[in-house]
């Protein structure tokens, strides 16, 4: 499959060109320089052909060239094709960037945005030229169809949207990155260093992984909300959540708030799979204690143990393929069960517990969750006997039932009570 890249210098409208290719995504495109800060990619299909097509940061001198061909190069991908954007003026720094991707022997389309001179222009370093005044869109298209219409790529494998979602500053990109094993998308200390969301695809298994690094999502009452910018940001985020196959929800360990009870919420309400990873656990001392804590805590703010999926990692130090085999599990053998059928569940176990228990006073289930947490699955059952009376042949049946009401034979987990 061809790969084509959309460079060029700042603010000469790459990201509004790769808009008009793209009807799924849409990059922000504003009149301020550097809005693009990462390599953003799109799979481009129609009856005749499938690209992949990449917006770019604005590149002006030769140095930050470098450093994008460098990025280039590290993802390590084939059959590339760049797409040369200029705008109103063509000049010098044109011609040197050009050359530069002439000299590596990488085709260039010239793509001319508005009207220009074109007495400057080295005609011989490009392959094409397309003028957006004379139906240039329209042009680059038919060309990049005829150029593809025999490459059409047919795969039977299974893919999969997972986006990664949570505010801002809790690694999300580093965790990203790990997870495509290459620094695609950039980190920061810096408040907003994701404003496109970031996508790569992990082949593992069978499944094709579509990894997605979204901006982080702002507090309510904070003043940078209501910036074109970070609203437009925040507005693609909830556009790729909603399209995902699993979220991953990213917290800090060392920053809990309230809009993390506020995000989970919000994820539950979607009726859409999901997992909770607290990121930064390496910085915490007492590691079990503080687990114990966060459990608590949630479990006390609202009824969360409702098929909960709950990992402490730290993503800078966590193997690649101990959480892609996390995530594999969580998307194959899903640990998840709607708490109106456990709540059914337990009004069918609660006639035949009242038969094996003394007539003075029935064991009577409340409710039950379920919940994951570090890759181990836990039911929690709530009810009006204290855990220390609980009798082995009432552990054993409850446990036999979730087994058989729950097609759960062979499979792992715990039964706990409060």
């Amino acid at each position: 499959m061809n790969n084509y890249f959309i460079i060029g210098r700042t603010n000469v409208g790459k990201s509004y060109l790769f808009n008009l290719f793209s009807k799924q995504k849409k990059n922000l495109s504003i009149d301020n320089p550097h809005t693009t800060v990462d390599i953003i990619k799109q799979k481009i299909t129609s009856k005749n052909f499938a690209i992949n097509l990449y917006d770019s940061p604005g590149v002006d001198d030769l140095i930050s060239l470098k450093k994008l061909l460098i990025k280039f190069r590290d993802l390590k991908l084939k059959n590339l094709i760049f797409i040369y954007v200029v705008k109103n003026d063509y000049n010098q720094t044109d011609i040197d960037l050009s050359k530069k991707i002439h000299s590596l022997n990488y085709p260039i389309y010239l793509y001319l945005n508005g009207k220009i001179i074109e007495n400057n222009i080295i005609h011989n370093l490009y392959n094409h030229e397309f003028r957006y005044n004379e139906n240039g869109f329209s042009s680059i298209y038919k060309t990049i169809l005829s150029d593809n219409s025999n490459l059409v790529v047919t795969s039977n494998r299974v893919t999969k949207k997972i986006s990664i979602f949570g505010k801002e500053n809790t690694g999300k990109s580093t965790f990203f990155n790990k997870l495509i094993n290459n620094d695609l998308s950039l980190t920061h200390k810096a408040l907003h260093t994701t404003r496109d969301p970031v996508e790569w695809t992990v082949n593992f298994k069978e499944i094709d992984f579509n990894f997605v690094d979204t901006a982080g999502f702002i507090r309510s009452k904070s003043k940078r909300k209501r910036g074109v910018l970070e609203s437009l940001s925040i507005n693609q985020s909830k556009q790729s959540i909603h399209s995902a196959d699993l979220i991953i929800l990213m917290l800090d360990s060392k920053s809990e708030s309230r809009l993390d009870l506020s995000l989970i919420g919000e994820l539950q309400k979607k009726n859409k799979p999901f997992m909770i990873l607290v990121n930064k656990i390496d910085l915490i001392k007492d590691k079990s204690s503080y687990e114990k804590v966060f459990l608590e805590h949630l479990s006390k703010q609202h009824n969360f143990f409702s098929s909960l999926n709950i990992y402490f990692i730290s993503a800078l130090k966590i193997s690649r393929n101990k959480i892609l085999n996390i995530i594999y599990n969580k998307i194959k053998k899903p640990f998840d069960f709607k708490t109106s059928y456990l709540n059914k569940i337990a009004k069918s176990m609660n006639s035949e517990l009242t038969r094996l228990t003394n007539k003075s006073k029935a064991f009577k289930i409340f409710y039950i969750t379920a919940f994951t947490v570090n890759n181990k699955n836990y039911f929690k059952i709530f009810s009006n006997f204290k855990q220390k009376d609980i009798k082995p042949n009432i552990r054993t049946f409850i446990r036999k039932m979730l087994i058989k009401e729950l097609s759960l034979k062979g499979e792992s987990f715990k039964v706990i009570y409060n």
